[in-house]
């Protein structure tokens, strides 16, 4: 495979939200403590506590969380993501 032929990962913002299925609506969620320029309209605020299966995305309208694929870049639930580690 060429590099000419490698498709980069949509933009987050172009991907709908499977629960509520809107587009436009999907942010990376960032952890830790947020500093007073912290972009609230860019990212989501996950708060201090991180682990490896705390969520990178979520939704702004419907509360839905869950991963991209590392590979395409598609949305993917909490549920599915047990299938990388094996």
């Amino acid at each position: 495979m060429s590099v000419s032929s490698i498709k980069p990962r949509p933009r987050l913002r172009s991907l709908s939200c499977p629960r509520c299925g809107k587009k436009a609506v999907l942010q990376r969620i960032l952890y830790g403590l947020p500093s007073e320029e912290f972009d609230h309209d860019r990212y989501i605020s996950g708060g201090c506590v991180v682990s490896d299966d705390s969520p990178e995305i979520a939704c702004v309208k419907c509360g839905w969380a869950g991963f991209r694929d590392p590979m395409t870049g598609e949305v993917v639930d909490v549920e599915e993501t047990e299938l990388w580690e094996k």
